[in-house]
């Protein structure tokens, strides 16, 4: 008897169990517990669908709950088959977080307000839940940290308002203001504390340390600083054994003991696969590193980028080799000494091939061919690129920040493609101004063109805006008086290119008219012509100018030069 209730018990529950596994036609989905998002909202989040054959639970209906969990708008959800009048109905029952309503802070100024307020995380908020409070305390805490508020309290406090929306009020005690105080150094014989003091603060880059500073260094980013210290300095062995902070009222005192090691000096450096310069060529470059300490990061700009470009990758850059590739490895002696091998990839050498030019609107083409020196079939070279690229900045015609060169380079034709991707921006002005010289008012009046073009003031269908513009040429008129006792203009054309030849030339003509108190006046008329021409090609900034002046006076009952008329 026993027996058969047994059987009978795992037979009923093998079946339950079967059933509740078994795969069902989903023939519609309800949603329960929505207050403010759709249903039909819902079910799209959860990418769950009238049709699907699926099992409750089962990884499909888990990974839609993660879905509408991760929309940060839901908590509490559950999916279960239901049977409604015959039908296989599958319910999401949820509940909705409140829409978050007004953020106000106590404790902060209007400046720390207004960044919060401009925020994009913050912005981004839209319902009250625990992750949004966390979010909120977090931004709150990084803003404070920065500016050496280290003791932060945060409390929130949440209240329904009238449309049913929940307004926080953050309230924040921001403690003392830490700065940074004194830097104590043990274990140190070489480097003095002054000396690291000074070369922690020699990277512009990162934030200064200095007595009175506000902290906002993190302590593990100050450790990496100083070992970079003594790595910059040939202690390759450095090591902190302890580091620790102390308090002292507004201020953090730093401690520190650090094994400093032995100096490592570099020895030698090795070339392997040079074939266009020597090894003892390529040695005279790297040589004041010789014998001296091993600083890595010299290394590294000695043998990749120097900002007077007399590294070993600018020379090659500058010889055509635009391919060039180079990698190092250090070794190490027993005598403290550390040799580098530097495996170098020449390549071939390369010609300029495309020049292009993107985003110059209302500039010509060849006005900005003239003003580089990269000329397609001419050897590449970077320092070409570098110095055309200052060129066009001092056009005074594109935005500095934007400015970008993009290289192309097609291996098979052994040809460097360039595009200058500019930002133009208008560099004409008008000229309207005022002032008083203490017995007159004085008036200017007139327009400045820097980028004009005077053939297209005659060409049919040329664009006025509002004169011919992109020419590279400079016009120039103003108007100046005081309406009592002067008046004067002036008149300024510069045309740099002439027949798209490397000479220039400029006109100017001034007028002026004085009048004295007997009824006398003077006359002045000044004129000037200027011919300038570029005398070595691949200088751009190399311009000779000659100028030929005329001046003519005449006065009426004016003295000048100690004659009234004439």
């Amino acid at each position: 008897m026993r027996f058969f209730v047994l059987l009978l018990f795992v037979i009923t529950s093998f079946v339950a169990f079967s059933q509740k596994d078994q795969a069902f036609l989903v023939e519609d989905i309800r949603v329960k517990g929505n207050v403010s998002t759709s249903e039909d909202a819902i079910i799209t989040l959860s990418r769950l669908k009238i049709g699907d054959r699926l099992l409750v639970p089962s990884p499909k209906v888990q990974r839609a709950i993660k879905r509408l969990l991760a929309e940060g708008v839901f908590y509490d959800i559950e999916v279960t088959r239901v049977d409604v009048s015959d039908k296989n109905v599958l319910q999401i029952a949820l509940k909705e977080y409140f829409v978050l309503g007004k953020v106000s802070y106590e404790g902060l100024n209007s400046s720390e307000i207004n960044k919060l307020r401009k925020n994009p995380r913050l912005s981004k908020l839209e319902r009250y839940s625990p992750n949004v409070l966390s979010i909120i305390k977090d931004e709150v805490k990084k803003l404070l940290y920065a500016k050496g508020y280290k003791d932060v309290e945060i409390k929130q406090e949440a209240n329904t308002n009238e449309v049913g929306f929940i307004d926080l009020k953050i309230r924040i005690a921001k403690g003392s203001r830490l700065k940074i105080g004194k830097l104590h150094v043990s274990g140190n014989k070489e480097i003095s504390s002054t000396k690291l003091l000074k070369q922690l603060n020699k990277n512009e880059r990162l934030p200064a340390f200095k007595s009175g500073k506000v902290y906002k260094n993190d302590n593990k980013s100050l450790q990496k600083r100083i070992l970079q210290v003594y790595m910059n300095n040939g202690f390759l062995d450095a090591e902190i054994l302890s580091f620790s902070t102390q308090k002292r009222d507004s201020k953090v005192d730093f401690y520190i003991h650090v094994n400093e090691g032995l100096v490592y000096s570099l020895k030698r450096v090795l070339f392997e696969g040079n074939k266009h310069f020597t090894s003892d060529e390529l040695t005279a470059v790297v040589k004041p590193l010789l014998n001296k300490p091993y600083q890595k990061n010299k290394l590294e700009q000695y043998l990749f980028f120097l900002e007077n470009r007399q590294d070993i990758t600018s020379l090659y850059l500058d010889h055509s080799y635009a391919n060039f590739k180079l990698k190092f490895r250090v070794s190490y002696t027993d005598e403290q000494t550390v040799i580098v091998n530097v495996e170098m990839d020449e390549g071939k050498q390369y010609e300029f091939g495309k020049i292009n030019f993107e985003g110059n609107v209302r500039t010509k083409d060849k006005v900005l061919h003239h003003s580089v020196i990269t000329t397609a079939g001419e050897p590449f070279s970077r320092s070409k690129i570098i110095l055309s690229q200052n060129k066009l900045m001092q056009l005074d015609y594109f935005v500095p920040e934007q400015f970008n060169v993009e290289m192309d380079i097609d291996t098979s034709a052994k040809e460097v493609d360039l595009t200058y991707q500019l930002k133009e921006r208008i560099s004409d002005r008008f000229l309207v101004s005022g002032g008083f010289d203490g017995n007159f008012l004085v008036g200017t009046l007139g327009f400045d063109f820097k980028n004009f073009a005077l053939r297209d003031v005659f060409r049919k269908g040329a664009r006025w805006n509002p004169l011919p513009a992109g020419g590279g040429q400079h016009l120039s008129i103003k108007a100046q008086s005081d309406a009592t006792s002067y008046y004067g203009f002036s008149f300024l054309f510069e045309e740099p290119r002439l027949k798209n030849k490397r000479i220039g030339l400029s006109l100017s003509t001034d007028y002026a008219k004085y009048f004295n108190d007997l009824e006398g006046s003077s006359d002045l008329v000044s004129s000037q012509v200027g011919i300038s021409h570029f005398p070595i090609r691949k200088n751009p900034f190399l311009r000779l100018t000659h100028r030929l002046s005329y001046r003519y006076y005449a006065p009426e009952n004016y003295a000048v030069f100690g004659f009234e008329n004439g």
